[in-house]
């Protein structure tokens, strides 16, 4: 099963390739004009010395819109059939929503890592130096319980932003059923995203000034490869479309 849901996200993304980009990038470019202008009007740009908290609430802020936004144009193109215009549209309560679903999510995985890290934390008191081998897999571990999490959780996320409001928890007993194939699924999202975080860390290196927008592309991939897995978890088992 979790190769089908995999081949069916491929080929909706690969499909879709011309609105992904529309739903994208227009409020990647809207956003960041907001903020360069923001930027610009307080001087920030010009003395950057003692701003760096309102800098770095600013930047915290447009990402996670950009993070919602899309994501709520993304479900809605896939499952209601709404085109995007390179002019993106707000949908307003339904981003609200995406957002708090967002949040919601975030502190239930938030503490199931901070009780893991708890429970790393006893053990490693016997292991001595060997921790410091083991780092890169435990790291490796979280990364891989944040993914598994965030597929279990993703109908609630999916469901606000076409006016379906599915309890969270709901989500976990209706993903219940395909868990293993979603492990299996998280597990792949693991290597990839650790695999690219390598070659970030040696693009940059390369390319000190402009390794991050090189590598720009590969991130939008993995993004949007993410949400149209959740969008097929959607439809598979909401909607209960088939996997073709």
């Amino acid at each position: 099963m979790h190769g089908l849901i995999l081949r069916h996200a491929f080929k909706m993304l690969t499909g879709n390739f011309g609105n992904a980009l529309k739903i994208s990038v227009g409020p990647a470019v809207l956003l960041g004009g907001i903020i360069y202008f923001l930027l610009s009007r307080f001087q920030i740009l010009e003395n950057p010395e003692g701003t760096s908290s309102f800098y770095l609430l600013i930047t915290m802020f447009a990402f996670l819109v950009l993070t919602s936004w899309v994501p709520v144009l993304w479900h809605r193109f896939i499952l209601l059939e709404e085109y995007p215009a390179w002019l993106p549209v707000v949908h307003m309560k339904e981003l609200i929503g995406y957002v708090g679903r967002v949040f919601g999510v975030s502190m239930i995985i938030l503490a199931v890592v901070m009780i893991g890290f708890l429970v790393i934390g006893v053990i490693s008191i016997g292991l001595g130096n060997l921790l410091v081998y083991l780092a890169p897999f435990l790291e490796f571990g979280v990364t891989l319980v944040v993914y598994f999490l965030t597929l279990r959780f993703s109908l609630a996320l999916t469901g606000i932003t076409v006016g379906h409001s599915l309890p969270i928890l709901e989500s976990f007993r209706m993903t219940a059923s395909v868990s293993k194939d979603l492990f299996q699924i998280a597990l792949i999202l693991g290597v990839l995203n650790y695999v690219l975080s390598i070659l970030l860390v040696q693009f940059e290196a390369l390319f000190p000034t402009g390794g991050i927008l090189l590598w720009l592309p590969f991130i939008w991939l993995e993004f949007m490869f993410s949400l149209s897995v959740q969008t097929t978890l959607y439809g598979l088992l909401v909607e209960k479309r088939d996997l073709t």
